[in-house]
């Protein structure tokens, strides 16, 4: 076992781009030579990844970094993280302000993951699991969170303009001061969200699910609730001017 100051030379004299993709995938997986070396400042850490272009990387190192305890994928925040994610275990990840546009997270597990600030602009996040995640803030536009599982999950002050929602579970989900201008929450579930003070502007809501949904001053003007059900739901102070309401269930 190397000592500390001898571990942060063998980083620092570290060349990823010598190996190969099997060789590195051989040594994430090996207790005495870089799993080791997480535990060594994420500085140099740091220094040594960036050496490999994200569109070579593969699941298995992605799952290797993220099951290496004590380190977290924020040893990579700054570098380009578009690329295939599908179905990658990054439950818990720690991925603020990390760079995901465009990426393709298709059915991943990203449960409780904090992506505070995250940039996910265009991001196919279809059927993924962001279960009482951490979006905050968050530059969701134009992604695609068709069936998505956000149940509880922390969207304040994200930007989901333009955002495919359709089928996604919004359950208890804190969406207040969230811009969801023109996105698509048809069919979505939103029993118990909290929409307070939300741009909801054209977004298409029919058939959504808004049952004791807190819409307290949401700006919903021209938005389609067709058919959806907003019993019990908090609508004082809101904004419907042009909104569709046509058949949709209200206490009255």
């Amino acid at each position: 076992m190397h000592n500390y100051n001898e571990e942060v030379e063998l980083v620092k004299s570290f060349r990823v781009c010598e190996y190969s993709l099997i060789e590195i995938e051989k040594l994430l997986n090996n207790d005495t030579t870089l799993t080791r070396l997480f535990q060594i400042e994420k500085y140099y850490l740091r220094w040594c990844i960036k050496e490999i272009p994200f569109d070579l990387w593969t699941k298995k190192m992605f799952d290797a970094f993220e099951n290496a305890n004590p380190v977290y994928l924020s040893v990579i925040f700054g570098y380009k993280l578009n690329g295939n994610l599908r179905n990658a275990k990054l439950r818990n990840a720690k991925l603020r302000e990390a760079k995901l546009r465009g990426a393709d997270l298709y059915g991943a597990d990203l449960r409780n993951a904090d992506l505070r600030d995250a940039d996910l602009y265009g991001a196919d996040l279809y059927g993924a699991d962001l279960y009482s995640a951490k979006l905050c803030n968050a530059d969701l536009r134009n992604a695609d969170l068709r069936s998505a599982d956000l149940y509880s999950a922390d969207l304040r002050y994200a930007d989901l303009c333009g955002a495919d929602l359709y089928g996604a579970d919004l359950r208890n989900a804190d969406l207040r001061d969230a811009d969801l201008y023109g996105a698509d929450l048809y069919g979505a579930g939103l029993y118990s969200a909290k929409l307070c003070n939300a741009d909801l502007r054209n977004a298409d809501l029919r058939s959504a699910d808004l049952r004791s949904a807190d819409l307290r001053d949401a700006d919903l003007r021209y938005a389609k609730l067709c058919g959806a059900d907003l019993y019990g739901a908090d609508l004082r102070d809101a904004d419907l001017c042009g909104a569709d309401l046509r058949d949709a269930i209200t206490d009255d």
